[in-house]
């Protein structure tokens, strides 16, 4: 039987396209709601709203239609308050204890990504002690929730450990209650996956199958062995062509470290970055805010952000709105397309591996290993703390162990 939002909408007098295209928005709404574990409220078609132009970047007239689609719903079917319009920044959360936690997490500067998960994680705790109000709250409904993770959903032991740090900051800077040094909580089982790796020739024919800038962003990070969020977050300064490196800033635990600069890529980064000045140039002409800087250099160097050396690498197409400040200026871009590319390059170059960018990281490290680079020069081009954490590719190398022939072979 149909949902009673769906008999109304097939019976409204709307089109049949427009009731087409509602369905399909509406559905795409509740699924997630339920994905994101909260509740279908007026707050909550505002964050989503927001949440799917920061990461689709529609047109204005698809974004219209989006948004037409979720007022009728609660408009119309539901008979709810009419929604206020979309504000061009993520609007401030309507739960008291967020707006606490906002306020936390931006006065402490840690990461916009950062502060997306710990608010995701918050609010699935939030929701899963529904009805106990955020004030009565303790550690004893902290050690159930993420039981609940480990036992019911079968999180990973990563998962669970990030929805611990969400938690614990919540406790202890917005609520300011003290966490026990050892909470009693079944903890999610560990699991050691080994890294996929790509052999060479695989490596080649995945990146003859890219094209354009994806391909040079692609030879990057195989070149370079840096994360995405490295890769798509690099600025002009950072290149150091004379000296052959790259300067990787605010890395994975807000550390910098260089990276060697492969000499095959100097001149097609030169012919890129051609291009990406003639875009930095427009947006000069028509008075565009300048690119997000870190507040503190912000704040010293007001009009840094409009200088061509610290504009972005590769950035986005578009334009788009701050989250945070509001401001509608040029961000980097999305690393969504940029991997919707490399599983595409894969089908197509018939590599029968779960592929992501990420594997280039995987690969880079492997490859140089088996090429007889030490592992502590390889652990600090990485950016690893440990060098336990470097040893994991060890255990994929084609030499030694692997390489051996096997016992069938020699029959």
């Amino acid at each position: 039987s149909f949902p009673e939002w769906c008999e109304a909408l097939l019976a409204s007098d709307l089109s049949q396209p427009r009731k087409a295209s509602f369905k399909i928005t509406i559905r795409w709404y509740l699924g997630w709601c339920k994905r994101k574990h909260v509740r279908a409220s007026v707050d909550s078609i505002q964050t989503f709203l927001e949440t799917i132009r920061e990461e689709r970047k529609p047109s204005s007239s698809i974004f219209k239609k989006w948004r037409m689609a979720l007022v009728w719903f609660y408009k119309e079917a539901n008979k709810g308050p009419v929604i206020d319009d979309v504000p061009e920044s993520l609007p401030e959360p309507r739960e008291a204890w967020e707006v606490k936690l906002v306020k936390k997490l931006r006065r402490e500067g840690l990461e916009y990504s950062t502060e997306k998960t710990y608010r995701y994680w918050c609010c699935r705790f939030m929701n899963f002690c529904h009805p106990l109000k955020p004030d009565e709250l303790s550690t004893e409904n902290l050690d159930a929730f993420l039981t609940h993770l480990a036992v019911k959903r079968r999180v990973a032991n990563g998962t669970q450990k990030q929805a611990l740090n969400a938690l614990v900051f919540w406790f202890r800077k917005v609520k300011g209650m003290e966490i026990p040094e050892e909470l009693r909580f079944n903890k999610a089982r560990v699991k050691k996956n080994l890294p996929v790796v790509l052999h060479k020739k695989e490596v080649k024919a995945l990146l003859a199958q890219l094209s354009g800038t994806y391909r040079l962003m692609g030879q990057l990070q195989y070149g370079t062995g840096m994360r995405i969020s490295d890769l798509v977050r690099l600025r002009v300064k950072d290149i150091d062509y004379a000296n052959g490196y790259i300067l990787l800033r605010f890395g994975k635990g807000k550390k910098d470290r260089r990276v060697q600069l492969p000499k095959s890529l100097i001149e097609p980064l030169k012919d890129h970055l051609a291009k990406v000045e003639a875009l930095f140039k427009a947006d000069r002409a028509d008075k565009v805010a300048g690119v997000y800087l870190p507040s503190s250099l912000e704040r010293k160097y007001p009009k840094a952000g409009e200088q061509w050396i610290w504009h972005w690498v590769y950035p986005s197409r578009q334009l788009s709105v701050d989250p945070r400040s509001g401001i509608k200026r040029r961000h980097h871009v999305s690393t969504d397309p940029f991997q919707k590319q490399i599983r595409r390059a894969s089908a197509k170059a018939g590599i029968s591996k779960r592929i992501t960018s990420h594997v280039f990281r995987h690969s880079y490290a492997t490859h140089l290993l088996e090429a007889g680079v030490d592992i502590r020069t390889v652990q600090e081009l990485l950016g690893h703390k440990s060098v336990e954490t470097t040893m994991i590719y060890t255990h994929v190398m084609m030499k030694p162990g692997i390489g051996v022939p096997s016992p069938l072979d020699q029959l």
